[in-house]
């Protein structure tokens, strides 16, 4: 029977729990016979390098009296989810519970493919069965917490959001530092008034929690932000006396206390998003002049030119072929779509549409270029973000479910006040909201 114990390489092992896929895997494929264990070992480093398919193949090896085994199950279920095959992910799960009714991984992961789909109350019950299986348990807590802030229930959401810091979801920055010296929201803490915040998860997140850093800022504390350099222009232009250092590595220099940048709203008791645009531009970046036509900005994908074996398609893009419906409108359409395919180069130059993307160097520049527009129109994507800080009017085009910054069905978001939502009414079907994407634009600008 698959033990998950005891029968593993040691070395392979030891690679793995650090991180170092690679040398895991090739340890792994020197051993000249397989067990059970060592697939499914096999099966786990694929899927931390994101070979989901390859990782479903190394499950396909064992023996069907040890797969199973709710961990094989469980490990499927999550490779079928990132490959967007649902059903068959719930299928695993529900095996999983069907061999170990209490098995709180298999509870907690069909819980975030609810959530991920939408089934918010099926979510909501598997979360509240893991936890009174196991109290306090971080994955279960954070998944609850992402709940709460889809139903606007913000003192709650982040105060279990915070368990994500206990979960595989925390950055390696954020383990690099010591737990006793995180900032509990005291500014007592700080005597020398100085915090170390270091940015999280995406680009499009630092932006859009940027939005809490005057709260410290107007309280005299001296902020040491952490985060990737593409963003440093564009902070120290609002923010001059930020120190900024890049994110690669964990910072040497002196500090009171540290805190992730998104731990900002609960540590500071925020108890509903400041909506207003935060980084003001009152023209005052404006370099480029306006053309007669309206200017209107696109972005469709948020997937880099990548080894799709490796990646699959994210949910949130869309075909620029797709967009037809909306470019047929007499208007001037520039690209800010970064590592644009070659066939999406080619419809680009057969309807007109500027590339400016070379200009984007860093988000700086990209501000340049979003304050001379009448209007984006983009996927969610770390411009949308952006756009949003600045308050540039912009379009975003959803999926069916999204998470909790464009919660609700409503067509606005509660932390955007200028950005309209243009969201799928199924899933993968973009033609609904390019075609109302299409007739609002030309409602905007008069040209129907």
């Amino acid at each position: 029977m698959l033990k998950l114990s005891g029968d593993l390489p040691s070395q392979a092992l030891t690679l793995y729990k650090a991180g170092r896929l690679r040398e895991a895997e090739s340890t792994l494929l020197q051993l000249r016979e397989f067990t059970p264990d060592h697939w499914f070992l096999l099966a786990q480093i694929r899927m931390a390098k994101g070979l989901w398919q390859h990782a479903l193949q190394a499950l396909d090896q064992i023996p069907m009296r040890d797969r199973a085994h709710p961990s094989c199950c469980v490990v499927e279920g999550n490779a079928c989810k990132e490959l967007n095959r649902f059903s068959d992910a719930i299928e695993a799960y529900n095996s999983a519970l069907a061999s170990q009714p209490d098995f709180v991984p298999a509870l907690t992961n069909r819980a975030a493919l609810h959530l991920l789909m939408g089934n918010l109350d099926l979510a909501e019950a598997d979360l509240l069965n893991a936890l009174q299986l196991n109290p306090g348990f971080p994955d279960a807590n954070f998944h609850l917490g992402a709940i709460r802030l889809h139903q606007g229930d913000f003192a709650t959401g982040w105060l279990l959001y915070e368990s994500r810091l206990q979960t595989a979801l925390c950055s390696k920055l954020g383990r690099c530092y010591d737990l006793s010296r995180r900032w509990s929201g005291l500014f007592e803490e700080l005597p020398n008034k100085r915090l170390l915040v270091y940015g999280e998860q995406g680009l499009g997140d630092v932006v859009q929690f940027s939005r809490f850093l005057p709260l410290l800022i107007n309280k005299g504390i001296k902020v040491i932000l952490q985060i990737p350099l593409p963003l440093h222009r564009l902070f120290v232009r609002y923010w001059p006396n930020l120190i900024l250092m890049d994110s690669v590595a964990p910072y040497e220099g002196g500090f009171d206390r540290y805190c992730s940048l998104i731990s900002l709203p609960h540590l500071l008791g925020i108890k509903a998003p400041p909506a207003q645009p935060w980084m003001i531009t009152a023209n005052t970046l404006k370099t480029y002049k306006r053309t007669h036509k309206p200017k209107v900005g696109l972005v469709w994908s948020g997937l880099s030119v990548r080894d799709l074996e490796r990646y699959t398609p994210t949910r949130r893009s869309i075909g620029l072929e797709a967009l037809l419906p909306i470019l047929s409108q007499d208007v001037n359409f520039v690209s800010l779509q970064l590592n644009t395919k070659p066939e999406d180069r080619a419809l680009m130059a057969q309807v007109g549409i500027e590339d400016i993307s070379e200009q984007l160097t860093d988000f700086y520049e990209t501000a340049l270029v979003l304050d001379t527009l009448d209007l984006l129109i983009s996927i969610d994507t770390s411009v949308i973000h952006l756009a949003g800080a600045l308050g540039v009017p912009a379009w975003v085009r959803l999926p069916t479910v999204s998470d909790y910054r464009w919660s609700g069905r409503a067509q606005g978001s509660a932390w955007y006040p200028n950005i309209r939502i243009f969201r799928q009414a199924s899933p993968g079907d973009w033609s609904i909201p390019v075609a109302e994407v299409a007739q609002a634009l030309g409602q905007k600008f008069g040209l129907i």
